[in-house]
Order: structure tokens, then C-alpha cells, then sequence
């Protein structure tokens, strides 16, 4: 089970997470910025009252390069657990129902500095992403935005970064 990975440094790290309950019909996110020390920048949390998978993935990837934008940070990583969007996002020649969202990603994705990545990781590298999302779900808040880790959330934080490779 690989851990999260710490970025190169100079590089800040964005790892995003979407999740959709279709009982329940609402999906949430989880999305933050992190540098290689494991500092966390700022990030987004919230839900929305649909209960979509692929849009809900998108959306979290949409705002994790969002974070990049808002903060003016051009040498970003974005990380998903979900391999069939970030196909999606990173194959141009594929064409969707959801090419609104996706033109809109792949446009901040371009505002950002060359090698910026959007990549495919496993769950496992990606926990407090989906920890964050789910959190979402429990606090019932529309998307906001994030300018210290939740409290609630800091020692989860800091021990994925302590047993970081």
C-alpha cells in the first residue's frame, strides 16, 4: 500500500477526491494543496445536491486545479484516485457529455507551468483527499474554501505526511 508522496521541492501538491451517494443524492468533495514538508496551503470542501460520479470526480479535479489559479502557483502536481478522469481530462481527443467541465480544466491545467501534471494515483496516496470529501459529507456545507486544515482533521494530516515516501 504506497503512502502519499511528497513532491519534488518547489513543486506544491494538490490531491483531490470526489464521491457520489446516489441514496442519499448528494456528492462531495475534498481537495487541498500541500508542499513537500507536508504544510497544508488552503483546499476546498464541500457537497452539492447530485448524485453523479464521473461529474462529481470532475469537479473535485476542477477545483484542485482551481487552488492552483487561486493561490498563483504554477508548479503544482494534481493527483486523483480516479483513472478514468484523469484519462478523461488528459486524452484531448476524447470527447463526453462533459466537455464544459473538462475544457475548463484543461484550460487552468494550461495556465499552469510545464511538467504541471494531473495524474493517476491509488486510493492508498490519496487519503486525506478522500478523508476531506467524506468529511464533507458529515459537516453538509456547500463547496468552500479552506485556509487551515480543519482541526478535526490535523493529527490524520500529519501522520499521512510522517509515513509519507
Amino acid at each position: 500500500m504506497p503512502p502519499w508522496n511528497k513532491p519534488a521541492a518547489g513543486i506544491l501538491k494538490i490531491n483531490v477526491s470526489g464521491h457520489s451517494d446516489e441514496e442519499i443524492v448528494l456528492s462531495s468533495i475534498g481537495c487541498f494543496m500541500r508542499s513537500n514538508s507536508g504544510h497544508f496551503f488552503c483546499g476546498y470542501y464541500g457537497t452539492r445536491d447530485f448524485a453523479d460520479p464521473v461529474y462529481t470526480d470532475l469537479l473535485a479535479i476542477y477545483y484542485g486545479f482551481k487552488l492552483g489559479d487561486d493561490e498563483d502557483q504554477r508548479y503544482i502536481e494534481v493527483e486523483s484516485d480516479s483513472a478514468t478522469i484523469v484519462h478523461l481530462v488528459n486524452n484531448p481527443n476524447h470527447n463526453s457529455n462533459y466537455s464544459d467541465i473538462v475544457l475548463n480544466i484543461r484550460r487552468l491545467k494550461d495556465m499552469a507551468a510545464q511538467p504541471c501534471i494531473l495524474r493517476y494515483v491509488e486510493r492508498s496516496s490519496n487519503l486525506m483527499a478522500i478523508r476531506l470529501s467524506s468529511y464533507s459529507i458529515e459537516k453538509r456545507l456547500p463547496i468552500t474554501r479552506l485556509n487551515s486544515c480543519p482541526a478535526e482533521l490535523f493529527e490524520e494530516l500529519a501522520a499521512d505526511w510522517y509515513y509519507s515516501a
